[in-house]
């Protein structure tokens, strides 16, 4: 049995979905991120906390949030 080339055609690129952006430039896990938000089965509609920093050229930015069906919340 020979070597067969893979043929990526026309209609393989048609078909093809691009990741997220954030993703393919690999800035972004969004496994972990999501491993980070997910709450316990146990702890029912309480809202799992996490800090956020940002690191600017003149001083640091950190928030508390939490995340909802809406969106994430800034405490």
């Amino acid at each position: 049995m020979g070597f067969v080339k893979v043929v990526k055609n026309k209609a393989y690129f048609k078909r093809y979905q691009v990741r997220f952006r954030r993703r393919r430039e690999g800035k972004t896990d969004y496994y972990a991120q999501k491993r980070l938000v997910i709450q316990g089965k146990n702890k029912y509609n309480t809202p799992k906390y996490r800090i956020i920093i940002h690191v600017t050229n003149r001083g640091i930015i950190y928030q508390i949030a939490y995340a909802c069906i809406e969106g994430d919340m800034i405490v």
